[in-house]
């Protein structure tokens, strides 16, 4: 077969358990172009756990093993440069698809073919269990759960993502020089994407089970990082998007932070105190859609994931401050 409808790119590094899972969840997919079927890319980034094993198990996958840790913006660049299909599906190697994930990846260029770039969601069950995975689902179902189910978006995301692949290539791929190790590489395409005139919409019925991290203290220096990286880029750009990283986004974590820069004066000025009791009223209801969600959808865990999204704001606090330290001294 020369030529494919859909290539499923996804880069691994050590990461054997859950690829596995989606391998095994993409061969069983209902997609059944048989005239234009799917291809699957899979890019080993030098892992050292039992990855190469895992895809010995996979002979139907075009395999790609890089030799050193180039990152996945290197990664998928490689993998869409060997992928022989018309629209690039993009995937973590820590999801898992549904049955019809490819189908309606398929049928969404089919019902809007002047699209050329689409993301998908997270299911608002995780695929893993305890308290963190359930905050990461039921925060990211909070980005969506107001919106029809296809409408336009200013962010493109990698976990569950597909686009054509020329406009792919006349974009000039993901930047792995700026990104040589897991960042934003995938927004920032989308931000060039924007500047091009290209329309990214969202379709909330292309859908995938995500493997989260249950590490706090590894997901606060996660987001701590990808705060950084968040601000450099606004810097760049001088954009918020209109899904994640709202102005609305912002002012909460911007309110929390601040909340907690007064509550640890409050025992020797009550005015700090109020001020910080302020700042977390603020806080709440710059956050009233993930709120809402909780209370939906766990109003039993409501305390513990409000506390959750509180410390992890607090993160991205503090990368803010190392934005703009960085960001005075280069003026300095």
């Amino acid at each position: 077969m020369d030529t494919f409808r859909i290539s499923v790119v996804i880069p691994t590094y050590n990461s054997a358990e859950t690829l596995r899972e989606l391998l095994d969840s993409l061969f069983r997919s209902d997609y059944s172009d048989y005239k234009n079927p799917f291809e699957v890319v899979v890019i080993d980034d030098c892992s050292t756990d039992d990855t190469q094993r895992v895809l010995l198990d996979f002979p139907d996958v075009l395999s790609i093993f890089l030799d050193r840790n180039r990152g996945p913006a290197y990664a998928r660049n490689l993998g869409v440069e060997k992928a022989r299909g018309q629209f690039i599906l993009f995937l973590d190697s820590d999801v898992v698809v549904q049955p019809d994930t490819l189908r309606r990846t398929s049928d969404f260029f089919s019902a809007h073919p002047a699209s050329c770039i689409m993301i998908g969601v997270y299911l608002p069950e995780p695929k893993n269990k305890g308290i963190f995975p359930r905050y990461k689902a039921l925060q990211c179902l909070s980005y969506y759960a107001h919106l029809p189910d296809v409408s336009l978006t200013t962010i493109f995301w990698t976990g569950i993502a597909a686009i054509c692949k020329e406009t792919f290539c006349k974009l000039g791929g993901f930047d792995s020089d700026r990104y040589p190790t897991p960042g934003l590489e995938d927004v920032d395409l989308g931000r060039r994407a924007g500047h091009r005139g290209h329309r990214i919409r969202l379709d909330r019925n292309v859908q995938v089970s995500h493997n989260f991290s249950t590490d706090l203290w590894g997901n606060f220096k996660n987001h701590y990082h990808r705060g950084v990286q968040w601000g450099e880029l606004y810097l760049r750009s001088g954009k918020f998007d209109n899904y994640v990283t709202t102005r609305i986004h912002a002012f909460g974590r911007i309110c929390a932070f601040l909340s907690l820069i007064f509550l640890i004066f409050a025992p020797f000025s009550s005015i700090a105190g109020y001020i910080g009791i302020f700042l977390i009223v603020l806080y709440l209801i710059a956050n009233f859609r993930l709120l809402r969600v909780f209370i939906q959808k766990a109003p039993l865990s409501l305390p513990l994931l409000i506390l959750i999204d509180y410390i992890l704001a607090i993160a991205l606090g503090l990368a803010g401050i190392r934005v703009a330290y960085q960001k005075i001294k280069d003026f300095c």
